[in-house]
């Protein structure tokens, strides 16, 4: 059973989920691969997502695979590290653009009290939870992960663990409100956290010493929905993950943590602490 996370805050984002993980369904569709699921995002909080998740690996009669998208990311790491006992099920964890050190985008919709009370308005509208937006910012998810520390390193030590993360660039003009915000979203990220996907920073997409994809020219999105430009690209990664092949670029481990590194190729001065390494 391979189990197809998505991220959250779907309605906010406008994410056609027709589309949704078809570079992912094309490469299980041309392996023979029909035993999938896909779990939608109800915009829950991490701990909440976690248990759907927990109920699903136990329904499964066979070893499990997932591929998460986004928060989606977070959600399957809480499911597995809490409940060590469904580890044994899981054959693979690969997370795809997961903000796990959190990110700069989290912090600013929560963080301004102006911004947050705009931020929850949003939410009440659309239904959304302000709690797993709060969850994915950069401080709570640090202390997150150092809390977490030995699960997350007995995780990688029993799962098979592939990490992935992405970068782009907006074009210089943008045409359109969207392209402007989304514009601005991501110079807010890279003044703080680096390159990125436009709303994940990529040294917020790995844990520590894992399998880790980069990928360049791709947004937060453009990984599971279809696109000309960049689709085999990340189909052939999908493949090489799915037949259990070591990736082509991994990344080493880290020397320093994610902020640190950050700080130290783009010059930005961190405004909340560095992020601890995990191993």
């Amino acid at each position: 059973m391979i189990l197809l996370i998505t991220d959250s805050f779907l309605k906010l984002q406008k994410v056609n989920q027709d589309d949704y993980f078809l570079p992912q369904i094309d490469v299980l569709n041309s392996e023979k691969i029909h035993d999938f699921e896909i779990i939608w995002s109800e915009d829950k909080p991490v701990a909440e997502a976690a248990e759907d998740i927990k109920e699903k690996i136990l329904r499964s009669p066979t070893p499990v695979t997932i591929i998460a998208h986004g928060k989606g990311g977070l959600d399957a790491i809480e499911c597995l590290i809490q409940n060590p006992e469904l580890q044994e099920k899981v054959e693979l964890l690969t997370t795809m653009q997961t903000p796990l050190w959190g990110t700069p985008v989290a912090d600013f919709l929560t963080g301004h009290p102006i911004v947050s009370l705009f931020t929850m308005a949003a939410c009440k509208f659309m239904g959304c939870s302000m709690k797993a937006i709060e969850e994915m910012s950069e401080l709570n998810r640090q202390v997150y992960m150092i809390i977490n520390k030995e699960k997350l390193r007995n995780l990688i030590s029993k799962v098979n663990v592939v990490t992935v993360g992405t970068t782009f660039d907006m074009p210089l003009s943008s045409e359109n409100f969207a392209e402007k915000v989304l514009k601005r979203l991501q110079k807010l990220v890279t003044s703080y956290a680096g390159a990125n996907d436009g709303l994940v920073p990529l040294l917020s997409t790995r844990i520590s010493n894992e399998p880790h994809v980069q990928l360049e020219n791709m947004t937060h999105f453009s990984s599971v929905t279809p696109s000309i430009s960049i689709g085999s690209e990340i189909e052939d990664v999908t493949r090489n993950i799915l037949r259990s092949i070591k990736p082509a670029k991994p990344s080493g481990r880290p020397s320093l943590s994610p902020s640190a590194r950050s700080a130290a190729r783009t010059g930005a001065k961190p405004g909340r602490p560095f992020q601890l390494e995990i191993s």
